[in-house]
């Protein structure tokens, strides 16, 4: 998310992010009961098998988020007919995410360029202000549907 997401897009990219973070720990005992049918689990399909967070996890994560400073309410204007709840990065949030996916030199931050360098100092400013002017968070509508893992087959 670099300008903003309605609420349902934004828990399904944490489901797919879940279902790519924990698939390892799915395939393992799945692989061995179909090995324990006398299959070979290299030839199965899993194409059937998706990952889906509960809504409470979900919103225990914007929760999460919101506290840490890294998302907020959006408060652009919309139709009357779109009912749907938009979150958006923070300032902050903003400079954490383009320091976590800025693609780093060999040689470490030695080598940063300017323009890291100026992020950096911007969060730590972002950083000292938050600390001394605590806000109140803005809270998950719960205008997320139901969601649990499933098997599609």
């Amino acid at each position: 998310m670099l300008d903003e997401s309605a609420e349902e897009a934004l828990g399904e990219h944490i489901d797919d992010w879940a279902g790519v973070e924990y698939w390892p720990e799915v395939q393992r005992p799945v692989s061995k009961a179909i090995t324990a049918r006398g299959s070979k689990a290299d030839t199965f399909t899993y194409s059937n098998y998706n990952a889906e967070i509960s809504n409470e996890d979900f919103h225990t994560i914007l929760v999460q988020l919101v506290a840490l400073g890294l998302i907020t309410k959006s408060d652009r204007k919309r139709s009357v007919a779109d009912k749907s709840t938009y979150w958006t990065l923070t300032p902050y949030g903003r400079t954490r995410l383009i320091q976590l996916r800025a693609i780093r030199r060999e040689g470490g931050s030695a080598h940063m360029s300017e323009s890291v360098q100026d992020l950096t100092e911007t969060t730590k400013a972002v950083d000292k202000q938050q600390t001394s002017s605590p806000e109140t968070p803005a809270q998950p509508s719960g205008n997320r549907k139901d969601r649990s893992v499933t098997d599609s087959t």
